[in-house]
């Protein structure tokens, strides 16, 4: 009976020892989440397969992500901006109009330049419209490189913010949006003053 319990007993403790020298043991050491960053081979296959016929999954990162990686992109031969974060997929939604989804952090960031048809911001629908929900939106100014700019800000809920800028004819406006609580004013602000126009 003795030997029985002492076969169970080391059985048992090599059981454990071979679970915590697996990657998931590992994990669970340090603490970690189990979840791993890395597609199966059938992920992969099938998004490289919807490459050709959908435009979202061009631009998707099949690497496993790291940290954020700055890049300067061409909305439509209008303007570049850079964008902080890794970017996955862009959609253009007209012309010199892109939208840009980013990974980590994940955003959505709407980035347009149109030939004004006003002659002032205040007669924008979009300002008009913000203004008008001033328990929503904070509006404020800010001088951004050299350029004016329009802000309004949620005030509640996951972060959105949103800026308008008009001179020289050309209206600028800059939208982003992330799923999360947390403050980035100064990303944002930084891919504001980050934009050239290239007409």
């Amino acid at each position: 009976m003795v030997k029985k319990v002492t076969l169970a007993i080391l059985l048992g403790c090599i059981g454990i020892a071979v679970f915590l020298n697996t990657p998931y043991g590992k994990k669970l050491i340090a603490q970690k989440d189990i979840r791993t960053d890395q597609l199966s081979e059938r992920s992969k296959q099938y998004i490289e397969s919807q490459k050709d016929d959908n435009e979202l999954w061009r631009t998707t990162d099949l690497s496993k992500k790291g940290p954020a990686k700055a890049t300067v992109f061409d909305v439509d031969g209008c303007f570049t901006i850079t964008i902080p974060y890794n970017i996955i997929a862009t959609r253009k939604d007209g012309p010199c109009d892109y939208q840009i989804n980013t990974g980590r952090p994940k955003t959505m960031i709407i980035a347009y330049s149109q030939k004004a048809t006003i002659s002032s911001l205040d007669d924008d629908p979009g300002i008009r419209l913000r203004r008008d929900r001033d328990e929503e939106y904070a509006e404020s100014t800010a001088k951004i490189g050299n350029r004016s700019f329009l802000i309004f800000k949620k005030k509640v809920g996951a972060f959105e913010v949103n800026a308008f800028n008009l001179s020289g004819g050309t209206l600028l406006v800059v939208n982003m949006k992330t799923y999360t609580v947390d403050d980035f004013t100064n990303d944002f602000k930084v891919m504001l003053s980050s934009v050239q126009f290239t007409q």
